[in-house]
C-alpha cells in the first residue's frame, strides 16, 4: 500500500512541476513581451561602467523571471565583439541576485492580499493593458502549481524513500547542497529548486537550515549549462562561465561554513514568521552579500579567472 501511495505521490508531483516549469517558462516570456525596449539592445548599450552593466542585468532578469534569457544574450553580445568579456562577467554575476526575485514572487502570502489587487486586476481588463492579462494568469498558475506541490508532501508515510531522503537532509546539510545541485542540474532551472523547497517548506517537512542547503545547492547546479556550454563557445565566453562557476561554488562553501549564523540571520531580518519567505529572503540575501563582495574586488576577481581561462585552461 505504501508503496502504490509513493508511486501517486511521484506522479502527482511530476505533473505539478511540469505545470511549474511551464508556467515559469510562460509567465517569463509574456514578461519580456510587455518590456518596453529591447532586452539585447539594453545590455549592450551600457559599455562603460561594470556596475551600470551588472545592475542592469540584474533588473532585467528580475523583469523576465529567467537568467538563462539573460545570459544566453550576454554569451552571444560577447562572442559577436559587442560587449568585453569584463561587462560579460559582470552582467552575468548579476543575473544571479536577479534571478531570486521568483522566489520572492512565489513566496507572498497572495491568499491574504488578493482582495486588494481586485481593482487592479479590473483594471487590466481594459483594452490598453490587454498584454498584462496573460502574465498575470501565468503568474496565478504558478501560485497553483505550487500549492500543487505541496500536496505530495504532506502527509509522507515514515516508511517512505522521500521521508527518508528529507529527513537525511535536515540532519545533515552538506546532503541538502548535493542534492539541491543534483535537481537544478537535472531540471535546468533554479527557479524550479526554489519552488520546490519554498513548498516542503510550507509543508512542514523541512526545517529552514536545510531548506537553505537546498537552495545553496541550486546555485551549484546552474553552473552545469554553463560547463556543457563551455564545448561549444568561443575562449572569451568561457572565460565568463569560469567567473560564474567560481563566484557559485567558493560562496556555496563559505555559507556552508557560517550556515548557522545565516539562517539565525534570515529569521531575525525576515518580519513573516513564514517560512516560505525566510526561504525566499535565505535566497536573496546570500547571493546579494555574494555579489556585493565580488563587486569589491571585481577587478583581481577578473584577472584570476583570465588567468585560468588563458594558462591553464589552454
Amino acid at each position: 500500500m505504501v508503496g502504490y501511495k509513493m508511486i501517486a505521490n511521484t506522479l502527482y508531483f511530476i505533473l505539478a512541476l511540469l505545470l511549474f516549469m511551464i508556467s515559469l517558462k510562460l509567465f517569463s516570456g509574456n514578461c519580456k513581451k510587455v518590456l518596453p525596449f529591447d532586452l539585447q539592445g539594453k545590455i549592450a548599450g551600457e559599455k562603460e561602467s561594470i556596475l551600470r552593466v551588472s545592475l542592469i542585468a540584474m533588473i532585467l532578469t528580475a523583469i523576465v523571471q529567467s537568467s538563462s534569457l539573460v545570459i544566453v544574450v550576454v554569451f552571444s553580445l560577447v562572442q559577436s565583439n559587442i560587449m568585453s568579456e569584463k561587462n560579460g562577467l559582470a552582467a552575468v554575476l548579476g543575473t544571479e541576485v536577479g534571478t531570486t526575485a521568483t522566489g520572492q514572487i512565489i513566496s507572498i502570502p497572495w491568499g491574504n492580499i488578493l482582495p486588494f489587487l481586485l481593482p487592479l486586476l479590473l483594471v487590466l481588463l481594459l483594452p490598453k493593458f490587454r498584454k498584462l492579462i496573460l502574465t498575470v494568469f501565468f503568474l496565478g498558475m504558478l501560485i497553483l502549481s505550487l500549492k500543487l506541490m505541496t500536496i505530495p508532501f504532506s502527509n509522507l508515510h515514515t516508511t517512505s524513500s522521500y521521508y527518508k531522503l528529507i529527513n537525511l537532509v535536515n540532519q545533515l546539510p552538506a546532503i541538502g547542497v548535493f542534492v539541491g545541485a543534483v535537481f537544478t542540474a537535472f531540471v535546468q532551472s533554479s527557479s524550479a529548486l526554489t519552488g520546490l523547497t519554498i513548498s516542503l517548506g510550507r509543508a512542514g517537512v523541512i526545517n529552514l537550515k536545510s531548506a537553505i542547503a537546498l537552495v545553496l545547492g541550486g546555485n551549484i547546479g546552474t553552473c552545469v549549462t554553463g560547463l556543457v556550454a563551455a564545448t561549444t563557445v568561443t575562449k572569451k565566453a568561457r572565460g565568463i562561465i569560469i567567473g560564474q562557476i567560481l563566484f557559485n561554488v567558493i560562496g556555496v562553501i563559505l555559507a556552508l561554513m557560517f550556515l548557522d549564523l545565516l539562517t539565525e540571520f534570515v529569521e531575525y531580518v525576515t518580519i513573516s514568521p513564514s517560512i516560505e519567505r525566510q526561504i525566499a529572503n535565505a535566497h536573496t540575501i546570500f547571493n546579494l552579500v555574494s555579489y556585493g563582495f565580488i563587486m569589491v574586488v571585481f577587478n583581481p576577481f577578473y584577472a584570476i579567472t583570465k588567468k585560468i581561462n588563458n594558462k591553464i585552461l589552454k
